[in-house]
Parts: C-alpha cells; sequence; structure tokens
C-alpha cells in the first residue's frame, strides 16, 4: 500500500494522474477523492443482470446546480463520480474506501465495486463511478466538491499484461468519462 510520499513519488513519476491534483487531499495512506456534479438516479423496475446491455434507461440523469445540494433519501441508490479523474499505469491498483463521516450517516459510497484496477484511466485519466446508497434514517444533503471517498494506491509486483481500459467491461468501449459505459 502506498504511504502519501509513494502517492507523491507516483504522481510526480507519471505512474499515478489526478487531475485536478490538490496536496490537501493527501492523507497519510490515501488521497481523498470528491463528488462531481453529475448524478443517476436509480428509477424503479425489474432487471436482468445476465441480458440486460444498456443500464441508461434504469436511471434519470441530473446535477446538482451550483450552490445547491441533492438530498439522498433514506433508501435511495445513486451513481455518482469523483470529481477527480484518476490514471493508474499497468502497476498501480487502487482500492475506493466511503469516508467515515458518511459511514456514521448510514450513507455507502462504494456498494461492492471498491477495486479499481490497473491501468484504469491510462493513459486518459477517467472520473471514477461511485455507487452511493443512504442506509441510514436521516436524509442526507450531497454537494458537489464535498469529501466522499479516500483512493488508496498499492503497488502490483508484477505489472498487469492486461490494464484495465483495454480490457474491462467498463473501460474498453468508454470514449468518455460516463455514468453508463455499457451503452451501444
Amino acid at each position: 500500500m502506498y504511504s502519501d510520499e509513494d502517492i507523491v513519488k507516483a504522481v510526480r513519476d507519471k505512474r499515478i494522474i489526478i487531475r485536478p491534483y490538490d496536496a490537501k487531499l493527501l492523507k497519510t495512506c490515501s488521497y481523498t477523492l470528491t463528488l462531481d456534479s453529475e448524478l443517476a438516479i436509480a428509477v424503479d423496475g425489474e432487471v436482468d443482470p445476465l441480458k440486460t446491455k444498456d443500464y441508461a434507461g434504469m436511471y434519470k440523469r441530473t446535477r446538482i446546480k451550483k450552490g445547491k445540494t441533492f438530498e439522498l433519501r433514506p433508501g435511495q441508490f445513486i451513481l455518482a463520480r469523483t470529481k477527480e479523474r484518476v490514471g493508474m499505469d499497468e502497476g498501480v491498483g487502487m482500492l475506493i474506501d466511503g469516508t467515515t463521516t458518511f459511514a456514521r450517516l448510514g450513507v455507502t459510497i462504494i456498494q461492492t465495486a471498491m477495486l479499481v484496477h490497473s491501468g484504469h484511466g491510462w493513459p486518459k485519466p477517467r472520473k471514477i463511478v461511485l455507487e452511493i446508497k443512504n442506509n441510514g434514517p436521516f436524509s442526507v444533503h450531497l454537494t458537489t466538491g464535498m469529501k466522499v471517498a479516500d483512493g488508496i494506491f498499492f503497488r502490483l509486483e508484477t505489472p498487469t499484461k492486461n490494464p484495465y481500459d483495454s480490457v474491462g467491461k467498463y473501460g474498453k468501449r468508454l470514449k468518455k468519462d460516463d455514468l453508463f459505459p455499457l451503452r451501444q
């Protein structure tokens, strides 16, 4: 696992790209990620994940307007993205961990997809999709730019021969940042 010094060195050596990079968001062994303004709100329905090729119809897109908040109601599930664009070369991976502040409110930032594979956003960094769910009893107000997660970087002993953006389900067909990379 990378320390703050390891992250700084990897950014300097261009093994990790974070845009925008803010040294104030660097922690002892992670980099804090913030919330982008674009959200996708899940709508009611039914889905067979083995047959569904396009998830876009299952969500309604919206944006958090400048100076406003989005109310995440109890039980509500949304997709969001990091404001930061992140790229990692073939020898670096990352785990996403939601902040303690959200955890104490009952809000999870990552449902199960905490691993960001080596080669994500490489060499063109891109935003990371977050799966946010309010499991708590409170409505929680989300604001663009708020701290939502920590990126925890690690080094692979041997770099992968199959970087994620070349072979991954949500990477290989991606032409731009998108909450619905499976759209065809």
